[in-house]
């Protein structure tokens, strides 16, 4: 009988080695890649290649999106003062003063730019400064200024004639007044560092530089000694003017402004010391001039200015504001202007243009009292034919306020600004 054939038993176990040599290697792998995680022994990514120079040409740099121009609208007012008959007026029985009613037609016209200039024509020095008084020597109640604040008016210029009316410290009580209600200030200073500032009125971007000058200070500045006379005032001094604009300049300012107190009293037409006047400040790179002191309105101009490398700029000229607020009743003193000037400014090449100027007479109405007193109110005088403005006047008024809207226009005309009614 055969015998039956024997199994490969010994091949068996070899395959069966190798696959356990197999898992045994995958196992340890395996293992070996965790512990490496454990250690942290990350394996690094291969980095991306460096684009070529070809690459980095074909591919363009985004253009910064360009800004567009900035338009802001300056407008500035005449003389404010208050003569004794005005003070009287505001007094109440519990002897405080209320000036409110005075600016309360005129609020929302003075109020529409983005920066308001007036000319303080009177100190504000307290009540224990030798009372409050109007002419020859102004010292007008703390409360004028709260009701300018409240109208509207954000810069008070302090370079006039009538600035040193209660003495040096008049000058520094007022301008201690002004700044606690919050104005901007210039032209008469209380202390030497403040004098050596240049005001300069950030307005949406566009810096305005705001100074100011006046041709005399009645005699009065004698009572400031020289050393303190010097910074205390400005006085019409070109070569003050023009260290004063370059200071402006180097400061940042994009255009700069000069308030001037200048010219003849009671005259509407610029002298011939206004004109060559205003030939130098402008020379001097001053772009617009706000005059006052005539106590009348005097006319608009346009300038176009050579600048000292040939190129031109433009420049604009308001000769006098007139009288804003006061108690002269003849005629053209009872009168003053609002003007409003409309810059724009270039945000890629800082330029800045002179736009559209407009103006917006005004006359202080008076109206008599059962008291022996009056109501003033200064109203705008192209709304002579408007009832609520005419219910807050007499006959005389009445009729005077059409008169001025007459005068005002005939004398200024509409070529370099636009005459305005409200």
């Amino acid at each position: 009988m055969a015998q039956k054939k024997r199994r490969p038993q010994g091949r068996f176990f070899v395959i069966l080695l190798l696959l356990l040599a197999l898992i045994a290697g995958t196992v340890w792998a395996a293992s070996g890649g965790m512990w490496q995680l454990m250690r942290g022994e990350q394996a690094q990514a291969t980095p991306s290649p460096e684009p070529t120079v070809e690459q980095a040409q074909a591919t363009p740099t985004p253009e910064p999106t360009p800004q567009p121009p900035v338009d802001i609208q300056i407008s500035v007012v005449g003389d404010v003062m208050t003569h004794d008959n005005q003070i009287k007026s505001a007094k109440n029985e519990d002897g405080t003063y209320s000036f409110e009613d005075v600016f309360a037609t005129i609020a929302p016209t003075l109020s529409r730019a983005d920066l308001t200039l007036a000319n303080l024509e009177t100190t504000c020095a307290g009540e224990a400064a030798r009372g409050y008084t109007g002419y020859p020597t102004f010292n007008s109640p703390e409360t004028l200024l709260d009701a300018l604040k409240g109208a509207g008016v954000d810069v008070l210029t302090l370079a006039n004639n009538h600035i040193c009316d209660r003495k040096k410290d008049g000058i520094i009580n007022t301008v201690q007044n002004v700044a606690d209600r919050g104005f901007m200030q210039t032209g008469a200073f209380a202390t030497q560092e403040d004098a050596e500032k240049i005001l300069i009125a950030d307005v949406k971007g566009v810096k305005v530089a705001i100074l100011a000058y006046s041709y005399a200070f009645n005699g009065m500045e004698e009572t400031i000694p020289q050393e303190d006379r010097s910074w205390m005032l400005n006085q019409i001094d070109m070569g003050k003017i023009k260290r004063n604009i370059k200071k402006a300049k180097e400061e940042g300012a994009d255009v700069v402004i000069c308030c001037v107190h200048w010219g003849e009293e009671y005259t509407r037409q610029p002298n011939a010391t206004q004109k060559k006047q205003a030939d130098e400040i402008l020379s001097l790179g001053c772009d617009i001039i706000f005059g006052s002191h005539p106590h009348m309105l005097q006319p608009i101009e346009r300038r176009t200015v050579t600048n000292s490398d040939g190129s031109t700029r433009e420049a604009l000229v308001v000769w006098s504001l007139g009288n804003f607020l006061s108690d002269q009743r003849a005629q053209y003193k009872d009168t003053g202007m609002m003007v409003e000037v409309n810059l724009q400014k270039d945000m890629q090449t800082g330029a800045i243009t002179i736009g559209e100027v407009g103006y917006t007479p005004t006359y202080v109405a008076r109206t008599p009292r059962s008291d022996g007193l009056y109501n003033y109110r200064i109203v705008p005088s192209g709304q002579y034919d408007q009832e609520e403005i005419l219910q807050l006047m007499d006959a005389e008024g009445k009729k005077r306020v059409a008169q001025t809207w007459s005068e005002a226009t005939t004398l200024i005309g509409s070529e370099a600004a636009e005459p305005r009614k409200d």
